[in-house]
């Protein structure tokens, strides 16, 4: 999962919540299940990427969070382009985009704004 946005100056975050419940995020870059989120980005216009090797079977939520606006136009909303990658360097690779707006209210913090939800079947 790889996250980018639109304003250079925003600090917006990727959150993962996988089967089990751990949510996988800045403040918990790396899960139970081996889930890794890449480093922090605090400005600029990404990425933050979330991977994981093998999947374990359930549903991820795919979150984001509009922490810090940009400061130049801290009232303007955001944008945000989401790749959803499955079976990533496989001749089976797929890939889904997902075009999302962010604003920076309270609202937008508290749980993040879901985004999207990835089923990973049993094998």
């Amino acid at each position: 999962i790889v996250i980018e946005w639109t304003n250079d100056d925003a600090d917006i975050d990727l959150w993962v919540i996988e089967p089990t419940g751990e949510k996988t995020y800045y403040q918990n870059r790396e899960s139970k299940a081996g889930g890794l989120i890449s480093n922090d980005m605090t400005d600029g216009y990404g990425p933050e990427e979330y991977v994981l090797r093998r999947a374990v079977a359930g549903t991820y939520l795919v979150k984001i969070d509009g922490y810090s606006a940009d400061r130049i136009n801290p009232n303007g909303k955001g944008r945000v382009m989401v790749r959803l990658i499955r079976d990533f360097g496989r001749a089976k690779q797929h890939e889904d985009l997902v075009d999302a707006e962010i604003g920076f209210e309270e609202s937008d913090t508290d749980d993040g704004r879901l985004i999207a939800r990835m089923t990973v079947d049993k094998q």
